[in-house]
């Protein structure tokens, strides 16, 4: 009896101690619930960072690409066509021949003459390459003077404000190539030959864009449409430029042409994604061309629409010389006037945010109106003329106190006497050399002695004839 109760208080104490063991190690480590909210937000915070790191490689990617695809487009696919060499190398204004042979040979043989002579022309004339550097104000004793937009041009561009840019037709150009009028009406009379002329100012780079439109008044014999042919160029070029070859088709030019092509520094043919680029020319169409300086980027527009160039890689850029040259080429007769910003332009950006040339008015004072002759007042005269006129006033004066309407003398007034008659018994004898004084009158005296003298002498003379 007393056995079996020790023995069962004894498994019952093995049993409690064994509880109390089990308590005290689940209690000593953490509980599930803490567990699973600690791999929640662990799993939570590891894909947001994975899903931006991927966002941020998805972009930098897709940047590389796309500016790996413009940098092809812009300066590769465009330099395969004209032999592979790069369109905006700044120390470059010739092909190379070993490059371009292959493409020469697929012009024709009018077109390869006139190639090899406006490469020999840029030979023997070479522009003027100056890369545009922005004046640093830190270092301006180091800045060099313009040799060509200096102090003096400037003021002349502020007094004639955009009237400043004229075209000027190349010397060595017939007379009747081209004729010129108001500065920037031009007619081009050429027939199946190319003709050029530019302006005589550059691109001043003050402000950020610079912009002009032409406008195709007048086509050849009255068409509305041009052939494949027949062409006109209108670009930005630097100086000298062939004048018998079209824009962007040497070194360092660029043109918008008339079969819809954008061309630049190239004579060869275009692919087709840049043979159609742009809107073939009409009678009537407005095309602009503008100029950003700071990144030297190119922008065309068609009748006020800015015009879109995504498929060949966007907008030609990084093209920052100093020195570029409005310029206009044909080789059909047409009429084309331009518009440097002295009136309104067709793109309505352009006009809002004032990308003109120069103000549409200098502040060159216009010369004197010559019409109100009757108001303009005598500032200063000589003293011949002033005594002649007092006397001629002062001899009309008494001609009109003497005289009647008629003219004839009025009579004198009631008692006026004719003192100033000659008496009749004094008589008139000739004057000799016998009757003049022995001595001459003495000029040293006064005039009162003179006088005197002067009075004595008649009286002795006067008296000795009597």
């Amino acid at each position: 009896m007393n056995l079996s109760l020790v023995a069962r208080h004894g498994h019952k104490s093995k049993m409690a101690h064994k509880h109390h063991g089990d308590s005290a190690h689940v209690s000593e480590g953490p509980s599930d619930p803490d567990v699973d909210m600690d791999l929640i937000v662990f799993t939570m915070m590891f894909m947001f960072l994975s899903y931006l790191l991927s966002i941020l490689v998805y972009f930098v990617t897709r940047w590389l690409v796309k500016r790996l695809f413009t940098a092809r487009i812009s300066l590769h696919e465009e330099g395969t066509m004209n032999g592979g060499q790069s369109d905006l190398s700044e120390d470059r204004y010739l092909d190379d021949e070993s490059e371009v042979k292959e493409f020469l040979q697929n012009l024709s043989p009018k077109e390869q003459f006139y190639y090899k002579q406006g490469e020999e022309y840029v030979k023997q004339n070479p522009p003027l390459l100056v890369p545009y550097l922005p004046n640093d104000p830190e270092n301006r004793e180091e800045v060099i003077p313009d040799p060509i937009v200096n102090e003096q041009t400037l003021q002349f561009i502020e007094e004639e404000g955009a009237a400043a840019w004229e075209f000027q037709a190349d010397p060595n150009l017939p007379n009747d190539t081209v004729m010129i009028q108001e500065r920037t009406e031009l007619t081009f009379l050429n027939f199946s030959y190319d003709a050029s002329v530019m302006t005589t100012l550059p691109i001043p780079r003050l402000n950020k864009v610079y912009y002009y439109e032409c406008k195709i008044f007048e086509l050849n014999q009255g068409k509305n449409h041009l052939s494949d042919n027949e062409m006109i160029s209108i670009g930005l070029s630097t100086s000298p430029y062939p004048y018998f070859r079209l824009p962007g088709r040497h070194h360092h030019s660029i043109s918008y042409d008339s079969d819809g092509c954008r061309r630049m520094n190239s004579s060869f043919p275009m692919s087709a994604e840049l043979q159609t680029l742009f809107p073939r020319f009409e009678k009537g169409d407005v095309i602009g061309i503008g100029y950003r300086t700071r990144s030297g980027t190119i922008f065309f527009t068609h009748n006020g629409k800015k015009l879109n160039e995504k498929k060949v890689g966007g907008h030609i850029k990084g093209w920052k010389l100093k020195y570029l040259y409005p310029i206009v080429g044909s080789n059909i007769p047409c009429k084309i006037h331009v518009n440097f910003g002295t009136y309104g332009f067709v793109y309505i950006e352009a006009n809002v945010k004032k990308w003109g040339y120069s103000k549409n008015a200098g502040i060159k004072l216009p010369p004197p109106s010559y019409e109100d002759y009757d108001q303009d007042v005598l500032l200063e005269s000589a003293f011949e003329d002033d005594v002649s006129d007092s006397e001629s006033i002062t001899s009309d004066s008494i001609n009109e106190q003497i005289t009647d309407q008629s003219g004839n003398i009025l009579p004198p007034p009631p008692g006026f006497e004719f003192s100033t008659s000659v008496a009749s018994d004094i008589p008139v004898e000739s004057i000799t050399m016998h009757s003049l004084p022995a001595e001459p009158p003495n000029y040293s005296a006064d005039e009162d002695e003179e006088h005197n003298v002067e009075d004595n002498t008649i009286a002795n003379q006067f008296v000795a004839t009597t």
